[in-house]
């Protein structure tokens, strides 16, 4: 369950790797220098479970751990 406090604004990709974890990628308030979110994807490659993160605003495809570490 969420925190109460927590604002997802719009949110453009949830996926669940294979431990049922949740990632949300979601935009950010107007003020916030982050949060160029519009796509979404998980992907098992041999055993290891990868995110691809779009971005439409600043025009990026990034490939991370699920810990978010870039590959």
């Amino acid at each position: 369950m969420f925190p109460v406090a927590r604002k997802f604004f719009n949110t453009h990709g949830i996926v669940a790797d294979s431990h049922g974890c949740l990632t949300i990628a979601h935009t950010v308030q107007s003020t916030s220098n982050s949060g160029d979110a519009h796509g979404l994807a998980i992907r098992r490659e041999g055993s290891v479970e990868f995110l691809y993160h779009c971005g439409n605003v600043k025009g990026f495809v990034r490939k991370t751990t699920l810990d978010g570490d870039v590959v």
